[in-house]
């Protein structure tokens, strides 16, 4: 990029592109809709594309957390649709699978399997710690490790059901961006409570 050019002006490439016609037709239909270019539509969208992965590393800590948290979330929405429908005989139904309880727990099922797929090798444990001289925590280690896997969970689950507020934490903060997107569902973490 040239330093005194701006962002928008700065020198491209050219490239000949090949794409199938669906895809030619859909660039041209948002271009059409944002008023620009398909050449501006093509590169914002790659743009777009680069910004995410980076966005998504950010948000799961690694492209290897992000592909774990794929690929239970996908078994669980193939497993929780498909017992919802052998439940109900409705298309409808499965698609919110979520509200049923039967097909929630297979769902569930689905999801420890994954995790269980990809476990590492190896003892799992937990350390022997043992308080350093003179060193006073809040908690005592045998607490710690025995709470460890939980502990963060119920962290998130009580900011979804403070609905991200009271707090300026991680946990409150990830539970205001998932608020939305959570809907109907996020009042079943309400339950979690009563």
């Amino acid at each position: 990029m040239e330093k005194d050019r701006p962002a928008s002006r700065a020198a491209t490439a050219n490239l000949k592109l090949r794409l199938n016609e669906s895809l030619r037709v859909k660039i041209e239909r948002a271009a059409k809709r944002r008023g620009v270019s398909m050449n501006r539509e093509m590169n914002d969208r790659l743009a777009a594309s680069f910004a995410k992965e980076l966005s998504l590393e950010e948000m799961f800590g690694s492209k290897e957390n992000y592909a774990l948290a794929r690929a239970m979330a996908s078994a669980m929405h193939q497993t929780g649709r498909a017992a919802a429908f052998v439940k109900s005989r409705s298309a409808q139904f499965a698609k919110s699978w979520w509200t049923d309880p039967f097909s929630y727990n297979q769902a569930a099922v689905s999801a420890s399997r994954i995790l269980e797929a990809f476990r590492p090798p190896g003892d799992p444990s937990p350390p022997t710690l043992t308080e350093r001289e003179g060193e006073r925590l809040p908690f005592s280690f045998s607490d710690f490790v025995r709470y460890i896997g939980r502990a963060p969970a119920e962290g998130l689950i009580a900011a979804l059901v403070r609905g991200g507020r009271g707090g300026a934490g991680d946990w409150d903060s990830l539970a205001r961006e998932l608020h939305e997107d959570l809907g109907t569902l996020g009042k079943q973490v309400l339950k979690e409570t009563d």
